[in-house]
């Protein structure tokens, strides 16, 4: 479905996710995102967003044993293997963020998230206390049509508290 969506859409929808109350759903500074691609909704409005919320936005920088490192969102980008845009490396730690922004294809009210099935994220996120522990919350953004009554997991995947899509957010029951 995803792969049908044209630009304008996914446009669209980047702004519904950056048009809900980010500052009363991140009280923190440092904040982990991404950088959309292929037919995901669109992060550059949410960026824009939280950066003007005073917000630090940290981006994934994938390395080449499977696991990920993190680099201030301003340029210079590089591309890495999958032609996504990378920053440069920082010492920032994953396990200091106050909050996780994480694509996914879609999601459950359980909190699980089905990725695009490389795993990144749920490895770096294995190395996290979980929200309730004292981590940092886990957010994911999907479209509206990809919130589903159950999503497949296994072992290895990692939970997340809120959705986000275009028109709601949604507490997960994790």
């Amino acid at each position: 479905m995803r792969a049908k969506k044209p630009e304008p859409e996914l446009l669209s929808a980047g702004v519904g996710i950056a048009n809900h109350d980010w500052a009363s759903l991140i009280t923190g500074e440092s904040i982990a995102c991404y950088l959309s691609c292929a037919a995901e909704p669109r992060t550059n409005e949410l960026r824009t967003k939280l950066t003007g919320l005073g917000k630090k936005i940290f981006l994934p920088i994938i390395r080449p044993d499977t696991q990920m490192l993190w680099g201030i969102d301003k340029p210079p980008y590089s591309q890495n293997k999958f032609g996504i845009s990378e920053p440069q490396v920082s010492q920032f730690d994953l396990r200091r963020a106050s909050a996780i922004i994480l694509p996914a294809m879609c999601a459950d009210e359980s909190g699980i998230r089905l990725g695009r099935g490389a795993g990144y994220f749920d490895r770096a996120l294995s190395q996290v206390p979980s929200f309730q522990s004292g981590g940092p919350i886990r957010i994911a953004l999907i479209f509206d049509e990809e919130f589903l009554a159950s999503v497949p997991s296994d072992e290895n995947d990692e939970l997340v508290d809120l959705l986000v899509t275009p028109t709601r957010i949604i507490h997960c029951k994790s």
